[in-house]
């Protein structure tokens, strides 16, 4: 990829990004890869763990917020599964003559959120599915918006199971930020004197 780019004028780098390690919630990764044809876009070193947890988000969330009431409810049999689960736990946890007959099991089937702990990837939590740490039931769409670090009147739209989709497609905020200071030290670089200075919006 980087000798293709080259050929085409473009300086590339590219690093796997961690949500927790750049201010964010979560275990989510992402792999970003920028290209800039105004001199090479260098990311910051990052070896600080942000130390937010999952609880430090979830408590964030209140009926303020938009998508407060958006929610999955389980069935008895489900809370019932999700009632032998705990913090930091999965599906291994549920006795197995409670356990369903799917063989399509993961590290995050059943997986309750741990409080004092940053949340695993946020995916559409209503399917594996990932339980609240405190209550049996998944989580609202205000709540993982909240792990993801958006604010709590940024409106989701659409029927329930797109709301979660699109939460659980998006990328954190905090990995937003990293990016976003990457391309403005590289936009800020190559300012001339005298020029407004260039800022990029949060």
């Amino acid at each position: 990829i980087q000798d293709a780019a080259r050929e085409c004028g473009y300086d590339v780098c590219a690093k796997v990004v961690q949500d927790n390690t750049v201010g964010g919630y979560t275990t989510r990764k992402r792999a970003v890869v920028l290209g800039s044809r105004i001199g090479l876009a260098a990311f910051q070193n990052v070896s600080l763990l942000s130390g937010h947890t999952a609880g430090d988000a979830l408590s964030l969330v209140d009926q303020s917020w938009t998508n407060f009431s958006d929610v999955t409810l389980p069935t008895p049999d489900t809370r019932r599964r999700m009632s032998f689960v705990p913090q930091g736990g999965n599906y291994k946890d549920i006795p197995e003559e409670y356990r369903t007959g799917s063989q399509n099991r993961h590290s995050c089937t059943y997986r309750r959120l741990a409080w004092d702990e940053p949340s695993p990837t946020i995916v559409n939590w209503r399917k594996p599915p990932l339980i609240h740490p405190l209550e049996n039931r998944t989580l609202t769409v205000a709540e993982a918006k909240a792990l993801h670090g958006l604010p709590g009147d940024f409106c989701i739209c659409g029927a329930l199971g797109q709301k979660q989709q699109q939460v659980g497609n998006s990328v954190p905020v905090a990995i937003g930020r990293y990016i976003k200071s990457a391309v403005l030290r590289a936009l800020q670089s190559t300012r001339k004197p005298g020029l407004i200075p260039c800022t990029v919006g949060t």
